[in-house]
């Protein structure tokens, strides 16, 4: 079975509008093109319409009277929100402390502040020494019952089975 060999395409020339324009790949004709201050999609998000993210920070910004230790106060929502999530954490709350907590690191990681679970893993110079002297404690006083065996004693058994 032999297949026609096709002709190379060629592009389309050019063609002329009637005003000399030369019309062609990204450049349509001038009668199809958007007039100005014509939108290409006029139905589309009307101006001033807000997007969640808008929605929800105008809300939490709107302050609301509240009484507390007798008095009565103007707070904003979100303050209220925190006072509210901060109290039931106190009380004992263990879904309102792992919220609060969660936050808490992530605004301490936002800005570069560790928080004492990152902190725990690092060790000041001090740490090191004290643990070096308790392992050094634990392994003398395994030695003695017999229990582990020293990193050299168990090279020295590696090499004579090669």
């Amino acid at each position: 079975m032999t297949r026609k060999r096709r002709k190379p395409r060629t592009p389309p020339a050019p063609e002329q509008s009637d005003d000399g324009y030369e019309v062609g790949y990204g450049k349509p004709p001038t009668h199809t093109r958007f007039k100005p201050g014509q939108s290409g999609n006029p139905r589309g998000r009307p101006r001033g319409s807000k997007n969640l993210a808008t929605i929800f920070d105008r809300e939490l910004s709107a302050t609301v009277a509240v009484t507390e230790g007798g008095k009565r106060r103007k707070l904003s929502k979100r303050q209220v929100i925190v006072k509210r999530l901060i109290q039931k954490a106190i009380e004992g709350d263990h879904r309102a402390t792992q919220t609060l907590l969660k936050h808490l690191e992530a605004d301490a990681a936002a800005i570069g502040v560790a928080s004492e679970s990152t902190q725990s893993n690092v060790l000041d110079l001090g740490d090191d020494a004290i643990l070096a002297a308790y392992e050094k404690i634990i392994l003398e006083g395994a030695k003695e019952d017999g229990v582990v065996q020293t990193l050299s004693a168990t090279e020295e058994k590696e090499t004579k089975d090669e």
